[in-house]
């Protein structure tokens, strides 16, 4: 994602084609699902592909009201990092996918069907981040009311975990000063990678 909008190198780098032109051009993640599925991130939509990112194959999923009244398009997260509404991260395995949403009444959306239909698994009004494991489907969801120190509130939640990502979810902020979750990934290994505002890097096994 460059400036807003969404280019595909099909050369390994060498060159590059813009594929989407997101309006209010504020894209600003891309991923690769493990069904040659590509998902785009933006202030004021999702869109994915089916064909691997190629131009004229994105379409704009359809989304509960409840998960995007509020949305600031056209407003990147970083650029307002205190009222931003809407979008922050995405993982997904299979057909589930898992979007973390920012916002008073917001937190972390599920869809078992490949984006067609959505529920919230977690009220959080300062949902960050999202992982999945890769190996066992275990999902991590990341809340913080900080984005570089201080800033806390008793609305951030940390880490929590689910083994299915929808039930049964449960605490992991051993080790953290203060319940500051800002951006989280599962290695190939699953180990736990973490970015916590005010701490920096952390790891669990």
């Amino acid at each position: 994602a460059v400036n807003g909008d969404v280019y595909l190198s099909e050369d390994d780098g060498v060159s590059w084609a813009k594929v989407l032109d997101c309006p209010n051009d504020d894209c600003f993640r891309i991923y690769y699902t493990d069904t040659n599925g590509v998902l785009a991130l933006s202030a004021g939509a999702v869109y994915r592909s089916w064909q691997g990112g190629s131009a004229g194959t994105w379409d704009q999923l359809t989304l509960p009201a409840t998960m995007t009244s509020g949305w600031t398009a056209g407003q990147h997260w970083l650029h307002d990092v205190w009222t931003y509404s809407g979008p922050m991260d995405l993982a997904s395995r299979g057909g589930n996918i898992w979007i973390a949403v920012k916002g008073t009444g917001k937190g972390l959306y599920r869809s078992a069907d490949y984006g067609q239909s959505w529920t919230r698994v977690r009220a959080d009004d300062q949902g960050r981040t999202v992982t999945v494991n890769a190996g066992t489907g275990r999902v991590y969801f990341g809340s913080s009311s900080a984005v570089h120190a201080g800033g806390y509130a008793t609305t951030s939640q940390g880490v929590v975990t689910s083994a299915d990502g929808a039930t049964g979810w449960t605490a992991q902020n051993q080790g953290l000063a203060f319940p500051f979750a800002l951006y989280a990934r599962v290695a190939a290994n699953g180990a736990l990678w973490l970015v916590s505002p005010g701490q920096g890097v952390m790891k669990w096994r």
